[in-house]
């Protein structure tokens, strides 16, 4: 995800397979790490932004011209209420995904009138792989007891938002940020 020749021939594999050119994008492709914050390297944070942010933008800058001539597109990232929040010991994640949120409004105010909306959906807990660690420690664990709603979202009830900002439903909303997080930030 964070090397543009890659991205390129995933493009050209997609569009072969379809017939088609994307005209929706979700970026969710991300990695996470637990690390205090004098601990981070200068490779762990490159890694971070190269995979959590620089894929995000090289992807949305490569399926953007076909989006322009089509007049309609849908692009989507995911982000984190990390990205909104900040983060505790996952300092440079969320550096990431709060750069990712401003990478989406930032493509919702320059491609909108083009008929290209750009949103973004900010998880909180979510039973994933990826979280799965976190959630193990005793740190996860207390975070996972604080939730409001008292339980951790489920993947369908991200992928369920992602297809409404897919669909034209979703035609006059851009430039958000839409949290599912079981009331843990209302931001």
């Amino acid at each position: 995800i964070a090397d543009r020749n890659s991205i390129k021939r995933a493009i050209a594999k997609a569009e072969a397979h379809f017939d088609t050119h994307i005209s929706v994008l979700i970026n969710n492709a991300a990695i996470a790490q637990e690390k205090d914050f004098l601990t981070i390297s200068d490779d762990d944070w490159e890694s971070m932004l190269n995979t959590n942010l620089k894929g995000a933008f090289s992807f949305s800058q490569e399926v953007l011209p076909n989006m322009i001539q089509q007049r309609w597109g849908r692009i989507i990232n995911i982000t984190s209420i990390g990205g909104q929040w900040g983060g505790f010991n996952q300092v440079h994640y969320a550096a990431s995904k709060a750069a990712l949120i401003s990478l989406t409004n930032s493509l919702a105010k320059i491609y909108s009138k083009e008929g290209i909306t750009s949103n973004a959906i900010a998880p909180g807990l979510v039973a994933t792989e990826m979280s799965a660690a976190e959630l193990n420690t005793e740190a996860g664990k207390e975070k996972a007891k604080n939730i409001p709603m008292g339980r951790l979202g489920s993947v369908d009830e991200i992928a369920n938002i992602a297809l409404f900002l897919a669909s034209e439903s979703s035609s006059y909303v851009t430039g958000q940020t839409i949290n599912a997080n079981g009331g843990m930030y209302f931001g």
